[in-house]
């Protein structure tokens, strides 16, 4: 028996995931336990009741990085199975806990990505530099959050658009609604910005974060929004009926992600097959001109 463990039953990927996940329990033929858990003790909470119940591995998408060290020493204790997906671990001194089995997204890379079209389609629109400014929607207490927005700006930075003009959006929750809001901050903030690109972790804060400048009159030609998975979300902008400032997403495939991680865990339970201490999944950049066939 084995069990999945996220940290937001609302968010596309994750729902994505826990599907991969009960695909490989059905195809495989063992149990598999999903639970929502949206903090520290919510989770550890989640981790007793599932080892009481017979787990002998659990992957745990934590909403809390930092509470890596917490996990590790529950799991430990109580003698199961620890795989981490999508969020890595950190330690006491905010570095990656390296020892702890992690599938997630190639962060970085994938940030980096995102920079290297953003500068592309700025380009091909003739932006002028001194007239547009790049929005990051950051999640200090996620890692992998960060790095994502880190490839994109080090990526623009490099690419020749100054590191002055860029500028963070600190968001208190992984939604549009949140996201909305440390956005619409910005725009006040910097009423000189005639063209903005927005970078975030997901799809969902993309989207709000350009229903804020739709808000404040910014039409779809000054807004470069590139989101991240490849979602619903992605999906409702790609085809409404006029173009929309979010521009595109990097797709990963949740589905698979949550497939192969609970079949990694399975193998390592069944036949002692340890999975690779790190395994990173990158992604394909979907428009509106090809949603259709990446995102299928």
């Amino acid at each position: 028996m084995g069990s999945l463990i996220i940290p937001d039953a609302t968010d596309n990927w994750w729902l994505r995931e826990w599907d991969g996940a009960r695909d490989s329990a059905e195809r495989l033929g063992f149990t598999l336990i999903t639970t929502e858990a949206t903090d520290a003790d919510k989770l550890l909470a989640a981790i007793d009741n599932h080892v009481a119940q017979g787990v002998k591995g659990i992957l745990i998408g934590t909403p809390d990085t930092n509470l890596g060290p917490a996990i590790k020493n529950r799991c430990g204790t109580l003698g199961v199975r620890l795989y981490s997906v999508g969020n890595q671990f950190m330690d006491a001194d905010n570095q990656p806990m390296k020892e702890v089995h992690f599938s997630g997204l190639a962060a970085y890379d994938i940030g980096v990505q995102v920079g290297e079209e953003m500068f592309a389609e700025a380009k091909r629109r003739g932006w002028k530099w001194e007239e547009t400014g790049l929005m990051a929607m950051t999640i200090e207490e996620l890692a992998t959050a960060m790095e994502r927005m880190g490839g994109s700006r080090d990526t623009l930075e490099k690419l020749g658009f100054p590191r002055a003009k860029m500028y963070d959006a600190p968001i208190r929750s992984w939604d549009s609604i949140g996201s909305f809001a440390a956005a619409d901050i910005v725009i006040t903030q910097h009423p000189e910005v005639k063209n903005w690109f927005v970078t975030a972790s997901n799809d969902p804060i993309v989207a709000g974060a350009v229903r804020a400048l739709e808000g404040r009159d910014f039409k779809a030609e000054n807004i470069i929004g590139i989101g991240i998975n490849g979602g619903q979300e992605a999906r409702i902008e790609f085809e409404k009926s006029t173009p929309t400032g979010f521009y595109a997403s990097m797709f990963v495939s949740g589905f698979d992600h949550g497939r192969m991680a609970s079949e990694r865990v399975f193998h390592w339970l069944k036949d002692g097959k340890e999975p690779p201490l790190d395994f990173r999944m990158t992604g394909t950049l979907a428009t509106r001109d090809n949603f259709n066939e990446v995102m299928k």
